[in-house]
């Protein structure tokens, strides 16, 4: 999303799980507080604070699994300068660059997503130029590629097809 109006060719858009924030960043707006969920902006986590974290971001707790051993394999200076990069306003106004993009673009969201405001969404959608969808996936939390890889693959064929259709032919 950072990047995406510095693109001069973009032919379609997909974001998840991370809504367009304004500038200032507007967490009450876009964002659901839940206080486990901190732990994925902290440098430093117990392993009971990871799982509990990665248990509330997922539907089927058979995925839990997996988010806490990507967390424990990431870089932990990378989530405490992202937190440092929210908390001081170091992001564009994604939510100006993302209404105003000049290509399709989908919103994806779990309809389980414990973190996101999907009225926030629905909103970024109604005020987006050009042509700008919402999708909901059913029994699904945070990771939508992780808990319904089909449903995204539809979803990421689908657009493509769209937006390539006058190069396919």
């Amino acid at each position: 999303m950072e990047i995406a109006n510095q693109i001069k060719k973009l032919k379609g858009l997909i974001i998840f799980s991370a809504p367009p924030v304004k500038k200032p960043i507007n967490f009450e707006e876009a964002f659901i507080p839940v206080d486990a969920l901190q732990t994925f902006l902290k440098e430093k986590s117990t392993d009971e604070e990871i799982a509990s974290a990665a248990s509330v971001t997922v539907y089927e707790q058979k995925f839990t699994e997996q988010i806490v051993s990507d967390f424990k394999n990431s870089n932990p200076k990378v989530r405490s300068a992202t937190a440092e990069d929210l908390f001081n306003g170091n992001w564009s106004d994604q939510y100006k660059s993302f209404t105003n993009l000049k290509c399709p673009k989908v919103i994806v969201s779990g309809s389980h997503d414990p973190s996101v405001n999907k009225e926030y969404l629905k909103k970024v959608v109604k005020e987006s130029s050009h042509n700008t969808s919402y999708i909901e996936l059913e029994n699904c939390g945070h990771y939508p590629t992780l808990e319904r890889p089909e449903e995204m693959s539809t979803i990421i064929n689908h657009l493509a097809s769209d937006v390539f259709k006058l190069h396919l032919k």
